[in-house]
């Protein structure tokens, strides 16, 4: 018998207003919706990212 995990994730949003700030989570399909990106995309773009702020490469607009 084989059993397949599906592959889950969340996001954690910080929204603030001038009354406040407040943390929202975002499962699976609710997060791909709001951001129009799959988890694979989200991560891919995260790689980018650190790999400018700790200076593996240079950000694109210098």
């Amino acid at each position: 018998m084989c059993i397949l995990k599906k592959s889950r994730f969340r996001v954690k949003v910080l929204v603030e207003n001038s009354t406040g700030v407040s943390i929202f989570v975002l499962f699976d399909r609710e997060a791909s919706y709001l951001l129009n990106k799959t988890c694979a995309q989200l991560f891919e773009q995260h790689l980018k990212d650190v790999d400018v702020v700790f200076g593996t490469q240079s950000p694109s607009i210098f």
